[in-house]
């Protein structure tokens, strides 16, 4: 009887520990040139840290936590010159230097397309990692804000 209330005690203390760190998900998506475009992402929360000015220049971060960020397309979408067929993508960002930040685009862990964000800063500190879609005929925008940065790329569909 003992042996199981030890059990079930250290049972609950794990669950405990392992959905302390379990961040909620979000997923956003918008119309694009009549096509579906969707991001899929943890949202961490600050709590008191600055996490995107603590990454050093060079740091691959997953744009998320828990699991990695994915973006689904019906659209084939270009950013700049870069093409993407129809599908889905993982997303991850790297910090250049504190006043730049690159979007990387993957398939199965392999880059597609590294596109240069547009870095600004916002008034207001967002606490919860956010990402943002919108759109407006064939053309849409994908913006990841944090903190007191906002990391947008645009985009188009076809």
């Amino acid at each position: 009887m003992l042996n199981r209330a030890v059990i079930a005690a250290t049972a609950l203390a794990v669950a405990s520990l392992a959905s302390a760190h379990d961040h909620g998900r979000g997923e956003v998506s918008v119309k694009v040139g009549g096509k579906s475009v969707s991001v899929e992402y943890g949202r961490p929360s600050l709590e008191g840290r600055d996490m995107l000015g603590q990454a050093s220049d060079g740091m691959v971060w997953r744009m998320g936590a828990d699991a990695q960020t994915s973006l689904t397309s019906e659209a084939a979408i270009s950013f700049g010159d870069q093409t993407l067929e129809p599908g889905r993508y993982e997303l991850r960002a790297r910090k250049i230097s504190s006043a730049e930040w690159h979007l990387l685009v993957g398939d199965a862990g392999s880059p597609v397309a590294t596109v240069p964000f547009e870095v600004a800063d916002l008034e207001e500190s967002v606490e919860t990692f956010t990402i943002e879609l919108a759109g407006e005929g064939s053309a849409g925008t994908l913006t990841a804000k944090w903190g007191t940065k906002a990391l947008t790329a645009a985009f188009t569909a076809r």
